[in-house]
């Protein structure tokens, strides 16, 4: 599994404005057409105040991170480590605690046996665990 990245964290790497960050950052690759900067190795691709154009894929944004993942093609756990300076990625993702399971499950095959799924399947899954009957409200996990 991937590091996770919390919302807080993402949303502010999405803050992050592509100009300034492509020419504090990836200087080497552009080329300065008039206002604007072009890719070095993609002619195609626009960079100015707005934000960036790729026009020949039809893609754009104005912030760093999607550059960094459409074009760059980084992993999203990547592209914000690079543009948070940091290693801001360790932190652990949420557990969720999954209710306790019913002494029978009952209820839940009568539920998805009318829904259609033949009790054969059914008792294939509770018996491998991937399925169960919760105690509370017989809800089916």
């Amino acid at each position: 599994m991937g590091k996770y990245i919390s919302k807080e964290i993402l949303a502010e790497a999405r803050k992050i404005e592509a100009l300034s960050w492509l020419i504090a950052n990836r200087y080497d690759r552009l080329v300065k057409v008039g206002n604007e900067y072009h890719l070095k190795d993609h002619d195609s691709f626009v960079l100015n105040k707005r934000g960036w154009y790729w026009n020949s894929r039809m893609k754009w944004s104005d912030n760093a991170l999607d550059y960094l993942v459409e074009v760059e093609e980084m992993k999203l756990q990547d592209a914000v480590a690079e543009l948070m300076g940091k290693q801001i990625l360790e932190q652990k993702m949420p557990t969720v605690e999954l209710p306790p399971a019913n002494s029978n499950s009952n209820m839940a095959k009568k539920y998805l046996k009318e829904r259609g799924i033949s009790e054969s399947v059914i008792d294939y899954f509770i018996s491998e665990g991937t399925i169960y009957e919760t105690r509370k409200y017989n809800n089916v996990i």
